[in-house]
């Protein structure tokens, strides 16, 4: 078998290093139906959906909002997509990924929604919003958290 000198790694320092070699080793051989991509979407899209939609906390200190630009396969294209996320740090100082949302680019409209939702799912306040300076960021922060 292609992969036996794959050793499955123990922490996250060792995932980092997973080279794409190791991975092609790992992968040899696995095949996917469509059938079964469609059984394992309709299982896990419901439970995404609703941790997307749970009431959070209503003050966070700080809250970081980024967006990672990905290159992915849609109707038979290659297009790239943007991953918003927003990861807060409540009063406690504990971390809480509180949604990741997929769009065509990140702009000030898209995180103006994704802050309009958060607002609805319970969040009053954020003390300190840790942003990458998007032109418009600021006024969709201040449109949302006065």
């Amino acid at each position: 078998m292609a992969n036996q000198g794959f050793k499955w790694p123990r922490n996250q320092s060792e995932v980092r290093q997973i080279t794409k070699q190791q991975l092609t080793w790992l992968l040899d051989g696995l095949s996917v139906s469509d059938t079964t991509v469609s059984r394992i979407t309709d299982k896990i899209l419901p439970v995404a959906k609703e941790w997307q939609q749970r009431p959070v906390e209503s003050i966070y200190a700080v809250v970081f909002l980024d967006a990672i630009h990905y290159h992915v396969r849609s109707e038979g294209q290659i297009v790239k997509k943007a991953v918003c996320i927003a990861i807060g740090l409540d009063l406690d100082g504990r971390k809480d990924v509180l949604g990741m949302w997929v769009g065509e680019n990140e702009s000030a409209r898209f995180w103006a929604t994704i802050l309009n939702g958060l607002r609805n799912r319970g969040v009053e306040d954020i003390f300190i919003a840790c942003t990458d300076n998007l032109t418009g960021f600021d006024t969709a922060i201040h449109a949302n958290f006065p």
